[in-house]
């Protein structure tokens, strides 16, 4: 009797036993699709070539150039000679995603913000910043008081990123919702107002953390309506300018 041909998901289940039979973990490196059973079949097939034949001409980054086989096909794809160095990590099981203070070996603060005098305060946020620097990590953020600037420095330091060799990432702490950003008050665009949480609070929301520091005096309906206005009008505008909508 003839075999049956193999299907797209006996051969991802193949694909992904092999992975689990070299000790290697597929969820940092792989963008996975399960909607299209044979783009992901393609991605892992090609990984797993690619792991092969690495260890096989003795884990050479130069080898596997020479071989036209250049780049890690690893994701997020962010730059060659990060790939390479994340793609080790990977091998090695090392975690490839950490904590932006851990990446910079830094502790975390002994006391809380409120609790520190200003030379404190003063003397946290340079060694911070001077940690990060030699990590690679750029720190760019508004022009803020002493104790809001160690709260936001902090905050960033909480996050997970993918870990980076060398110059890493450049962060400015902007997520894109202004009512949750600690810059908020002294950021030119989190100034204008247009946000639900705008409206419901009668002028800009800020964070609770903000409230010993900043004083909003509420808007009227009228300046409130008026921001609304506005901003209907720059989308009516973006809509209008999209080709897909002409």
């Amino acid at each position: 009797m003839k075999n049956k041909e193999i299907t797209p998901y006996q051969q991802n289940q193949a694909l992904k036993k092999e992975f689990s039979e070299l000790g290697l973990d597929l969820e940092p490196v792989m963008e996975f699709t399960p909607m299209d059973i044979d783009l992901e079949n393609r991605r892992l097939q090609s990984l797993l070539d690619f792991v092969r034949l690495y260890r096989e001409r003795g884990e050479s980054q130069k080898v596997m150039e020479l071989l036209d086989k250049p780049f890690p096909p690893i994701f997020p794809m962010i730059s060659p000679d990060n790939d390479w160095y994340r793609f080790r990590l990977w091998l090695e099981g090392a975690p490839l995603t950490m904590k932006l203070r851990e990446q910079a070996g830094l502790p975390p603060l002994e006391k809380a913000i409120p609790e520190m005098t200003e030379e404190e305060i003063r003397e946290a946020i340079a060694f911070r910043m001077d940690a990060l620097k030699k990590s690679g990590i750029g720190i760019y953020l508004q022009e803020l008081p002493p104790p809001i600037l160690l709260m936001a420095l902090c905050e960033m330091l909480e996050e997970e990123t993918e870990r980076m060799e060398g110059e890493g990432w450049t962060l400015d702490g902007c997520s894109g919702y202004c009512p949750g950003c600690l810059q908020r008050p002294w950021c030119n665009t989190g100034q204008s107002l247009g946000w639900a949480e705008d409206n419901e609070a009668g002028g800009m929301h800020l964070r609770a953390e903000l409230q010993d520091f900043v004083s909003m005096n509420p808007q009227s309906k009228e300046v409130l309506d008026a921001f609304n206005e506005e901003l209907e009008e720059d989308i009516r505008g973006f809509r209008s300018a999209d080709p897909k909508n002409n």
